[in-house]
């Protein structure tokens, strides 16, 4: 029998980010497009808020995106996505 595993991309990136944080440091250049990417999602999210899309789905993209923020220590941004969207999780 064999087993298959599957990697949700919530896992995958949450795995990525601690690893890197704790291999090359967070103040690494090697991390920095990993936050560039993170930063890009958090500006897509929000025109996705700004054109209407369905809030349960912003709200918990954004909810799995401040998670990562404050993983690679944004913890600015990541509040800043708290307040717009209104989540009551503490960073």
């Amino acid at each position: 029998m064999f087993l298959t595993f599957t990697f949700t991309p919530k896992t995958m990136w949450k795995r990525f980010s601690s690893h890197c944080s704790f291999v090359c440091g967070l103040c690494s250049p090697k991390l920095a497009p990993f936050i560039e990417y993170l930063l890009s999602l958090t500006r897509a999210i929000e025109k996705r808020r700004e054109g209407g899309a369905s809030s349960d789905d912003t709200t918990a993209l954004a909810r799995r995106v401040k998670r990562l923020l404050v993983e690679v220590n944004e913890y600015d941004r990541a509040r800043r996505l708290s307040k717009l969207f209104q989540l009551k999780e503490a960073l």
